[in-house]
């Protein structure tokens, strides 16, 4: 059979998939949709066959669905949420504080009846950050030499002088610049004799797919698409479960495994400083650095299992913000199931990072920057709240093409994974799209005319499977220049390669360390849950997670209790010779344990035996179950025994 055979035989197939109806949010408390596989979605699959895959090479195929059925939702939008109904007293600009009083009447006092003052934060030993000496707040605009201070604002017609208002401001001090810049520009003049040196702005925010950013983040999509010429690389492909391994992957270029073998952290104290992360590679090119994520303790680089123990950057968002965490940060009365507040002050946490971008971009203007932003406040529980972020990042993109920021910097947009939990999950779309995170890149208008190789190698990739190791080796390549000279690296990559070079068409997902539970290049047919070897599939996978958990007596032994939904899996085009077939099934199984009723979804090849195929990843929240152990992974499995109700009916 011929390949367009072929190819139209995989889009008759596809004709028997399509989207789910009814979008569901973790916080929507209505039953969730049947576990079934959608129904036939008619003769619009097979219209067009570019429209009905993702990617579509000789390695590897990922079908697409139709857009109209993509934004179809039966909940009503939400618009977004205010943090404060009153207009903030203060704001920054620059390295200034300005102070507007006429905004007083919005809480209901006038202007002799209360009193402000600010303080500056500093950081002590054990990255314990303090407040110095308080300093009144009287001009309309006032010089700060802090990277942020916090406001406070007294009623002081009562007794005892009630606060009333609180903020904190991040400041993007020049003097952190100075070196570097007069280094750059005795290395290099101004920056416009090398355009080859980029800024570069990467905006992370989790746990949003790419088909969730069109459906709840259409202005930003929009504008990306139609104003800034932006490339939507529709084939990138996550390479693990969660936050963690596949930002490190995209910072370092190595898995969680490979950054243990290199010994570069220090498990003890959980430090990264000695790892292989991107901006030392931007920094050791004479860029300035940044970085901030809006969950500090437990977000990318401050949870348990990494940090570090000397300022890592030139711009550390953390030495301020977790000081407006401590002091500021509150949820919204009318939205719950949020796992991180969402709110910090009068602003949304995600604004805290956009603005600082801005301001990064608005101070270094003359030499080029890397900065690397991170948001998880709001976007990692729901599948609707992306929409909440839509207004900001239109704004940020809009300030950046306006001002003309993007004449010198790359900005890429990126996530991690789609929504890993709640009802939408345990559809056949919400499992599809949980792999497949968004990731859009902005060049300046004139780079395809300089670079007009790099850029006809960027557009193919869009169509192309790729991962966050690719993403990283682009990010190497910015760094060093190497898209503009064509030179390649010194050291070849483990993983991954530059996106300014062509990735192969042949690509299948373990050439780019894609593990096969995680692979979008699978065709998956309906199977039945009563068929002995799915059951006897999930009692393997019982059994095996029991073994794992064996060392923590404190966890009560897992059983069966049902299996929700299974499917079997069949590699498509080229990734089928590269793998055996031959009296093997492939299933993806999805089945629930008890006690504690968790939701388990598990890739499983029957041979001769089974063979549990990568991570068992759970599709519904643990909360409070495992809260007796705290290994990073098992922890999601752990029911605690001490949450059994006792057979005799007393009580513990």
């Amino acid at each position: 059979m011929t390949r367009y055979g072929v190819m139209t035989s995989l889009v008759l197939m596809l004709c028997f998939w399509t989207v789910v109806y009814l979008y569901l949010d973790p916080m929507d408390p209505i039953v969730a949709p049947s576990l079934a596989d959608p129904k036939p979605c008619g003769i619009k699959c097979s219209d067009d066959v570019a429209a009905a895959y993702l990617v579509n090479t000789a390695g590897c195929m990922i079908p697409n669905f139709p857009m109209e059925d993509i934004l179809k939702t039966r909940r009503p939008q939400i618009e977004g949420f205010v943090c404060s109904k009153y207009r903030p007293l203060t704001e920054e600009k620059r390295q200034h504080v300005l102070f507007f009083k006429d905004r007083i009447s919005d809480y209901n006092l006038t202007s002799d009846t209360f009193n402000c003052s600010y303080q500056g934060i500093e950081k002590g030993p054990e990255r314990v950050h303090k407040l110095k000496e308080s300093v009144p707040l009287v001009m309309d605009k006032t010089p700060i030499p802090d990277d942020g201070i916090v406001v406070t604002c007294y009623n002081n017609s009562l007794d005892n002088n009630t606060i009333f208002y609180q903020n904190v401001h991040y400041f993007i001090q020049p003097w952190r610049a100075e070196e570097k810049r007069k280094l750059f520009k005795k290395n290099f003049g101004h920056r416009s004799n090398h355009p080859e040196k980029l800024s570069v702005l990467l905006m992370g925010t989790d746990a949003v797919s790419r088909f969730n950013a069109i459906r709840h983040m259409p202005k930003t999509y929009r504008y990306l698409m139609e104003e800034v010429e932006a490339l939507d690389f529709r084939g990138y492909n996550k390479i693990a479960e969660n936050t963690l391994p596949n930002t490190y992957a995209l910072m370092t270029g190595y898995t969680l495994q490979d950054l243990d073998k290199l010994k570069c952290s220090d498990k003890k104290k959980y430090l990264l400083d000695d790892c292989p992360l991107i901006w030392k590679d931007f920094a050791n090119e004479g860029f300035l650095t940044g970085f901030g994520e809006d969950v500090v303790p437990r977000g990318i680089f401050t949870y348990r299992h990494s940090g570090f123990a000397k300022k890592p950057v030139d711009y550390f968002v953390e030495d301020v913000y977790r000081t407006a965490l401590s002091k500021l940060s509150h949820g919204v009365p009318s939205f719950r199931g949020f796992t991180y507040s969402p709110c910090v002050g009068p602003r949304l946490t995600v604004s805290v990072m956009h603005d600082h971008s801005l301001a990064m971009a608005e101070e270094l203007q003359d030499m080029p920057y890397f900065a690397f932003y991170w948001s998880a406040g709001i976007t990692h529980d729901h599948l609707r709240m992306p929409r909440v972020v839509d207004d900001g990042l239109v704004k940020l993109l809009t300030q950046f093409n306006e001002n003309g920021y993007l004449n010198h910097t790359v900005v890429i947009l990126i996530s991690d994974h789609g929504l890993r939990y709640g009802p939408f999950r345990h559809t056949y779309l919400g499992m599809v799209e949980e792999k497949l995170p968004f990731c859009f890149m902005v060049f300046p208008p004139w780079f395809k005319k300089v670079y007009p190789e790099a850029w006809k190698n960027l557009v193919t990739n869009t169509k192309r499977l790729i991962s966050n190791l690719d993403i990283h080796e682009t990010l190497h390549s910015l760094a060093s220049g190497d898209f503009a000279s064509g030179a390649e690296r010194s050291v070849k990559p483990k993983y991954g390669q530059s996106l300014f070079a062509e990735v192969p068409e042949t690509r299948i997902c373990s050439d780019v360390n894609i593990p096969e539970v995680f692979c979008s290049c699978e065709v998956y047919l309906t199977a039945s849950i009563t068929d002995e070897s799915v059951i006897a599939a999930a009692e393997m996978v019982t059994k095996e997670l029991n073994s794992r958990l064996e060392e923590f007596v404190q966890c009560e032994p897992l059983h069966l209790d049902k299996v929700l939904s299974a499917r079997l899996a069949f590699p498509s085009n080229n990734s089928a010779k590269r793998r055996p077939t031959d009296h093997t099934s492939t299933y993806l199984i999805e089945f629930q344990t008890k006690p504690g009723g968790a939701m388990l979804e598990a890739m499983v090849k029957k041979s001769k035996e089974f063979t549990l195929l990568g991570e068992v990843m759970r599709t519904n929240k643990y909360g409070n179950q495992s809260h007796c152990m705290k290994h990073f992974v098992l922890r999601k499995y752990c029911f605690c025994k001490d949450l059994l109700e006792p057979k005799d009916g007393s009580q513990r």
